[in-house]
């Protein structure tokens, strides 16, 4: 079965606006990084030793690419406030 190339193109953008959306939600600052206080608020129960964990590269926030590689790890709770 062919799916026509404009409901591929809706089901892409309806992806990618989740994830702008649900990254807009916890970067309330919008520099596009996350506090441990930001992502507090949506995983109230997150360590600061597992928010450092999860700071590959220990600049002391976390990028999108680093909250989806401390997911992938195990490293966040479940989010409580989401």
């Amino acid at each position: 079965m062919k799916v026509p190339l404009f409901a591929f193109a809706l089901a892409a953008f309806c992806v990618a606006s989740t994830g702008a959306s649900a990254s807009s939600r916890i970067d309330t600052d919008g520099d596009g990084r996350y506090s441990l206080d930001e992502l507090r608020v949506i995983y109230p129960t997150l360590s600061q030793s597992a928010y450092k964990r999860m700071d590959l590269n220990a600049d002391g926030s976390v990028t999108p690419g680093e909250f989806r590689a401390g997911q992938d790890d195990g490293l966040l709770p479940k989010a409580v406030n989401g």
